[in-house]
């Protein structure tokens, strides 16, 4: 089979693109891939995988996305290269659109902050990504939709009216060879010398690019509250802006006890260096950070609101929060694993067991079905 697969960038850094690439090479084994992209990692070229290369009007900054779609629909238009698979938003039309998120949820909920608000309408890359988004999803534009969490299927179908027959749920994998728990006895003594911390260090673990909507602040807020001199400290690995939030940790007082790392490749390391991962996320349509987490042996707390939620069984293979805004409803949940190695222990093992069904060469077989469903 000839399979298509639309990304802007082919990396294994961030979520879309380290999906597109994880499933792009587990399809390549046994099928003919094409990637459409405008860049991609030079690492990551195989023979059997061939690349193309779609342009885009990098000036103003809205004209990327919206020049990557346009170029892209052209150069599909030029040979036959098989079934499409494309990100929502990343293409004007294909054969299984894979929704990653429903930017239309995200604006809603932004939009109940004024000051959100205001960026929203002055800011002309929300309007361009919305319209992709809605053309896409039109009849005749696709023939599948793979949704990577129920929360974003159920988002699609508010906000879009679309027939809930039209889309599957197939969530995102796990590289279970790259974060595994065997990387605690490989990596944690050198990473924690590395950055400085004693064994006896309780370190919370934060990742994400987005820091405001993943809850950095409620976060900060729960490690001032008291935890009886717990020794904790938080890890916080990412691309946005700390300046945005000196004032706030001086105010709370935890200056000694917050590092920032900004973004890292090497994430497996912090994961195996870390007792606790926490992502307190007001919206997450997945997550691959709590999933890798999970994989990699490290108990997780995180919101109900991240589509990764679904795969957790509260108490058992992680715990949920409620209330992602909440400071003393999180504090309440880090506090639990503080103070009980064990408890710890326990959550994290069961949710490395967990993760073994959820590799990527098992979601290969899932979008296998549905690809072998529109071409049988």
């Amino acid at each position: 089979m000839n399979i298509v697969f639309v990304t802007r960038s082919y990396t294994k850094k961030g979520g879309i693109s380290r999906c597109v690439a994880e499933l792009a090479e587990k399809f390549s084994q046994g099928h003919h891939v094409h990637i459409f992209a405008n860049r991609w990692d030079e690492v990551l070229v195989k023979d059997n995988i061939s690349f193309y290369k779609i342009k885009v009007i990098s000036w103003p900054f809205f004209l990327k996305v919206l020049s990557f779609v346009w170029f892209g629909s052209r150069k599909l238009k030029t040979g036959s290269f098989g079934l499409v698979i494309g990100p929502l938003g990343d293409v004007a039309s294909a054969d299984i659109l894979v929704a990653h998120s429903c930017h239309r949820a995200w604006i809603e909920i932004k939009k109940k902050d004024p000051v959100e608000r205001l960026k929203y309408w002055l800011n002309p890359l929300h309007h361009i990504v919305l319209f992709l988004e809605k053309s896409s999803l039109k009849k005749g534009k696709y023939k599948k939709i793979i949704s990577i969490s129920r929360l974003t299927k159920n988002d699609l179908i508010k906000y879009y009216q679309l027939p809930e027959e039209d889309i599957t749920v197939i969530y995102n994998g796990v590289n279970t060879a790259e974060f595994t728990p065997g990387n605690k006895n490989k990596y944690r003594p050198g990473m924690r010398q590395e950055l400085g911390f004693a064994d006896t260090d309780i370190l919370l673990l934060f990742a994400a690019n987005e820091f405001k909507r993943k809850g950095l602040s409620t976060l900060l807020e729960a490690v001032a509250l008291p935890m009886q001199n717990a020794p904790v400290k938080l890890l916080i690995v990412g691309g946005d802006n700390p300046g945005r939030y000196t004032g706030l940790i001086q105010k709370l007082k935890i200056t000694e006890q917050t590092y920032f790392y900004g973004p890292r490749r090497d994430m497996n390391r912090f994961y195996a260096a870390s007792d606790v991962f926490v992502l307190p996320t007001k919206l997450e349509p997945f997550g691959l950070v709590i999933t890798e987490a999970m994989a990699s042996g490290l108990p997780v707390i995180t919101s109900r609101l991240a589509g990764a939620a679904e795969l957790i069984s509260d108490g058992e293979t992680g715990l949920l929060l409620k209330d992602p805004e909440n400071p003393g409803e999180l504090q309440d949940k880090i506090f639990q694993l503080v103070r009980n190695a064990g408890y710890r222990d326990k959550l994290g093992a069961n949710a490395a067991v967990a993760m073994q069904q959820y590799s990527w060469e098992m979601v290969k077989t899932e979008y296998e079905k549905v690809c072998g469903g529109l071409t049988g």
